[in-house]
């Protein structure tokens, strides 16, 4: 279910003003529709399977405004799930960003940044993740022990451009 409101005004520069709200969302499906991400290989029953071929032009170009998101529910990976997440879509001229965003993963509090930029040399990804107070042993598989436990606390910070998904694992 999708609710809000939302102001387009079109012209050279398209602005994109407004509030939307909904239940659950797939995280990493919505992203790679956004940002062009081409789909994958056949993957002849591997765990992962990378695109060969470069990012399209996704949902950039000449955009302005922001849009404020709630999500009751997101799903970032097949195990993890955000819930009470929020966060601001930055729109700008082949930029996407997605600024404040936090809400509870597995007991803590996940908070973090995403920049995608559309460019001649290909797309440049920036990221800032933080997670406090998450409980390790529910992001892990189950096992009768697990091999961490209490709350870790830590961040990343990731960059990168590359004209398609596979270029940065060849380059490992």
């Amino acid at each position: 279910t999708l609710r809000g409101q939302l102001a387009v005004t079109l012209g050279s520069l398209h602005r994109v003003e407004g509030e939307v709200e909904a239940d659950t969302v797939a995280g990493p499906g919505l992203i790679a529709a956004v940002i062009g991400m081409p789909a994958p290989a056949d993957s002849h029953g591997a765990a992962w399977a990378w695109a060969e071929d470069p990012f399209g032009d996704g949902a950039f170009g000449n955009f302005a405004g922001k849009l404020a998101l709630k999500l009751r529910r997101v799903e970032l990976m097949p195990r993890l799930t955000a819930r009470e997440f929020h966060a601001t879509l930055g729109l700008g001229r082949n930029e996407l960003a997605l600024d404040d965003m936090a809400g509870v993963v597995a007991g803590g509090r996940l908070s973090r940044t995403l920049l995608f930029h559309a460019g001649d040399a290909g797309l440049a990804a920036h990221g800032k993740i933080a997670l406090a107070g998450v409980e390790a042993a529910s992001l892990l598989r189950a096992q009768a022990r697990p091999p961490v436990t209490g709350p870790p606390r830590g961040s990343l910070d990731v960059q990168g451009a590359r004209l398609g998904p596979v270029a940065p694992v060849r380059s490992l």
